[in-house]
């Protein structure tokens, strides 16, 4: 019975390290699919447009980012629209 009990902590212990390698090799190919680390490294500003569906209802956003920790958020609903932003030292 313990041999079972330590069979089945190698399996998972096996299936963890697996999945941890298998993160790092996507993130490793993405990082190479959008442009490679040293152009990526000199990203400096982002934009991101999207919506979330929530129920029946849609929500807009825009987020900006910009190097090295600054944040702003839009999210627009139909009649509301809430701003989040961030400077890096204080909290939004």
């Amino acid at each position: 019975m313990r041999r079972i009990g330590i069979l089945i902590l190698l399996l998972c212990a096996a299936s963890v390290i697996t999945r941890a390698n298998e993160a790092h090799m996507l993130a490793r190919i993405h990082v190479e699919a959008i442009w490679g680390e040293h152009r990526l490294a000199a990203l400096k500003s982002l934009k991101v447009k999207g919506h979330v569906d929530i129920d029946d209802r849609r929500l807009h956003f825009t987020l900006w980012a910009a190097r090295p920790n600054q944040l702003r958020m839009e999210t627009r609903s139909s009649d509301r629209v809430l701003i989040q932003a961030t400077d890096g030292v204080n909290q939004p």
